[in-house]
C-alpha cells in the first residue's frame, strides 16, 4: 500500500458507511401509500371480493395477504390522527358505513361504495398537501398504538 492509499484508508476509518434511505419521488410514494385500498375499491365496485375463512383479504402491493376489516379500521385511525393534528377538515363517516357493513355483510349499494371512495380521495388530497415526514411519524404513531391496544385486548383476554 502506498502512502496516499494509506492516508486514504486513515481517513476514512472515522468515517461511517453512506447509509441509503429509500427515497420515492411523490407519484410513487403516493402509489404505495393508496395501492392497497385501490385494489379493495376495485374489488368492491366489481361485486367480487376474496374471502379466505371467514374474513374478506385483499392482497397487498408486495404479495401479503391482509384481513380487510382490521386494515380498514387502522387505515381510518390514521387518516383521523392526521386530519386532528394539522386541523384538516375531514369526515370518513362514509368509509366507516362502508367497514360496518362489510363486518356484518350487509350487501352493498354502489352508491355507499362511491361515498366511501370520495372519502379515499379527500385522503389522497391530504397526502399531498401534509409534509412527508410528518405523515410517516404518524403513520409509526398508529401502528404502534394499535399494537399496543391488541397486546392489551390479548392479556385481558378479550382477542379472538
Amino acid at each position: 500500500m502506498n502512502r496516499q492509499q494509506r492516508r486514504q484508508a486513515k481517513r476514512m476509518a472515522g468515517h461511517k458507511p453512506t447509509q441509503h434511505r429509500r427515497i420515492l419521488p411523490p407519484a410513487m410514494d403516493m402509489f404505495e401509500q393508496f395501492d392497497t385500498i385501490e385494489r379493495l375499491f376495485a374489488q368492491l365496485k366489481a361485486g367480487a371480493v376474496e374471502v379466505e375463512g371467514n374474513q374478506i383479504t385483499i392482497m397487498g402491493l408486495h404479495g401479503e395477504r391482509y384481513a380487510v376489516l382490521p386494515a380498514l379500521e387502522g387505515w381510518v385511525t390514521y387518516w383521523n390522527t392526521l386530519a386532528t393534528r394539522y386541523g384538516v377538515p375531514y369526515d370518513d363517516t362514509a368509509m366507516r358505513k362502508l367497514a360496518k357493513s362489510l363486518e356484518y355483510d350487509k350487501p352493498l349499494q354502489m352508491a355507499e361504495v362511491e361515498a366511501a371512495y370520495q372519502v379515499v380521495e379527500l385522503q389522497r388530497r391530504m397526502f399531498r398537501a401534509l409534509p412527508r415526514r410528518d405523515v410517516a411519524a404518524v403513520a409509526v404513531e398508529v401502528m404502534r398504538e394499535i399494537r399496543v391496544t391488541d397486546e392489551i385486548k390479548e392479556l385481558m383476554g378479550v382477542a379472538a
